[in-house]
């Protein structure tokens, strides 16, 4: 039993799909909570545009009407 337990503790040949797979998995990871945190900021993002475009568009409508009483 020790001989098996010897024989794979000295064979090497899995260690590359191993290290792959470590590889794999750490990046999988760091997907997951780039996504994540992806997600948070488009929302942010998708909830402040609506106000911040009303507000661009009250200014240019003010501009228009400021333009058309000059004129």
């Amino acid at each position: 039993m020790k001989t098996i337990f010897m024989d794979l503790w000295k064979d090497k040949s899995g260690v590359t799909a191993i290290e792959y797979g470590l590889i794999a998995g750490l990046m999988s990871a760091v997907l997951v909570v780039l996504s994540d945190f992806l997600a948070i900021s488009l929302k942010i993002c998708l909830r402040l545009f609506p106000a911040s475009w009303k507000k661009r568009q009250k200014t240019l409508l003010m501009k228009r009407k400021i333009n058309r009483a000059v004129i």
